[in-house]
């Protein structure tokens, strides 16, 4: 009977503590999804997000060790492109509400390599 007591209570405990590192569900919702890095981008290299409904509104190429060309955008599945933004910075958005099916794509459109991600959020 005692090893089922410490059984149950680590059982207990261990729950406990899963339960209380979990992200709220706001800040899942904002943080996004990462799809392309980080990682270190040679110049054209690109990245995309297969196709899907997704009701992320804003698509970035975020976190670029320099200032930088990229490009980010949404394809739509008629080949149409949506959002669509060059920028020189170190973050490049777009935001977009539309909810037909898409795919984020963003690109490095500098002559340099520079590390950086692709995320879409809310």
């Amino acid at each position: 009977m005692r090893n089922l007591l410490i059984v149950l209570t680590a059982l207990t405990t261990g729950a406990v503590c899963v339960a209380g590192s979990a992200v709220p569900a706001d800040r899942r919702a904002t943080d996004g999804i990462v799809y392309a890095g980080p990682k270190t981008w040679l110049p054209g290299w690109d990245g995309q997000l297969g196709f899907g409904t997704y009701y992320r509104i804003t698509n970035a190429f975020e976190n670029r060790s320099t200032l930088s060309w990229a490009r980010v955008a949404y394809i739509l599945e008629t080949g149409s492109w949506t959002c669509s933004l060059t920028s020189y910075s170190t973050l490049t958005g777009c935001a977009d509400s539309d909810t037909r099916r898409r795919k984020a794509y963003c690109k490095n459109n500098d002559v340099i390599a520079y590390i950086g991600q692709c995320r879409v959020h809310s």
